[in-house]
């Protein structure tokens, strides 16, 4: 029984290895969370942005999403300060944030672990999520920045978490008073 586990034990740490080195734990990573907001003539997007990696260095100092509605306006472009942005409208509409300085002070890229709000826009149309890519200093090749490439997640409503919350808290309860019983 114990040559059995012992088996067992070095197996799955063979497993857990031979995983992890194929997994790039500096690969940089972001998050990107919007709020829809229904207006009398079309929808409004309120974006943060956050940057998500684990390795110093990385900092995100541009990202855009891709419409592939077909959209005829886009306004109330916002951006962050020391942000800026260019968008373009037609078959494949998008719109690029950046940081004009990109690196370290005066620049204003997003460091790992923390997030920037401010990102925004009006369209006709409901686009809900969108395919976006990230861009990263590569501390390792600053000539050769990294990027990655994800979709917007919306976020939460309130009674959502709510709703969760309150029925966690009924599970703990019935849970605590199974086991005074």
């Amino acid at each position: 029984m114990k040559t059995l586990k012992l088996i067992l034990i070095i197996f799955s740490c063979l497993i857990t290895l031979s995983l992890s080195s194929r997994i790039s734990w500096a690969d940089p990573t972001a998050e990107v969370l919007y709020l829809e907001t229904q207006l009398d003539d079309g929808w409004r997007y309120d974006y943060t942005v956050k940057n998500t990696t684990l390795e110093l260095g990385y900092d995100l100092f541009a990202w855009y999403v891709d419409i592939w509605e077909q959209i005829s306006i886009l306004d109330g472009l916002s951006s962050p300060t020391n942000w800026g942005l260019i968008y373009e409208i037609g078959l494949l509409s998008f719109i690029n944030w950046y940081t004009p300085e990109i690196g370290p002070p005066p620049g204003d890229d997003i460091k790992p672990g923390d997030n920037r709000s401010g990102f925004s826009f009006q369209t006709d149309l409901q686009l809900g999520d969108l395919p976006f890519t990230a861009y990263f200093t590569n501390p390792y090749d600053p000539n050769n920045p990294s990027s990655y490439e994800g979709t917007t997640t919306v976020v939460p409503e309130p009674i959502t978490i709510l709703l969760i919350g309150s029925g966690l808290a009924g599970v703990g309860l019935l849970r605590r008073k199974k086991k005074n019983f």
